[in-house]
């Protein structure tokens, strides 16, 4: 482990804060999102695709869920960068998938363009997921010595 820093001074906490208060932003704006299109009627028109959208945005919160279980919030929250030491977890999800968060974050985003398909969501799904692809092969060309293997 590392040793104790003032929260208010540890570059982790502070970049942990900034990430939760971003996530909070970015919930808030889905659920926006959604309240708008169910009110002007643009939500699926089709059972299935609404069904799916349900489904898309649950399987990605699970596996968001999921990786902060197995993680902890100095896993999730990039606590290698800044000296946390993080086990390597195998499990069903991390041995089949190479970044569980970033793929339940493309479902979730997708899951929301299908309950709200617009021109817009879609947008935001595209660039979100491009997002979370180019920070998943950004993190393959860095390796860590703060990984620990079981």
């Amino acid at each position: 482990m590392r040793r104790k820093q003032n929260p208010s001074s540890d570059p982790y906490h502070t970049f942990v804060n900034a990430a939760l208060v971003l996530r909070g932003i970015q919930l808030s704006l889905f659920f926006l999102v959604f309240i708008n299109a169910w009110r002007s009627g643009a939500l699926a028109s089709s059972s299935l695709l609404f069904v799916l959208g349900v489904a898309a945005c649950a399987v990605g919160q699970w596996l968001n869920y999921y990786v902060f279980v197995k993680l902890g919030k100095a896993g999730v929250f990039y606590g290698v960068r800044f000296g946390h030491v993080i086990p390597w977890v195998h499990s069903v999800v991390f041995d089949k998938v190479q970044h569980p968060q970033y793929v339940g974050c493309v479902l979730s985003y997708f899951g929301v363009w299908m309950l709200a398909p617009t021109y817009g969501t879609f947008h935001v799904a595209v660039m979100g997921s491009f997002c979370y692809v180019f920070t998943g092969l950004t993190e393959h060309t860095h390796t860590s010595t703060n990984i620990k293997s079981n």
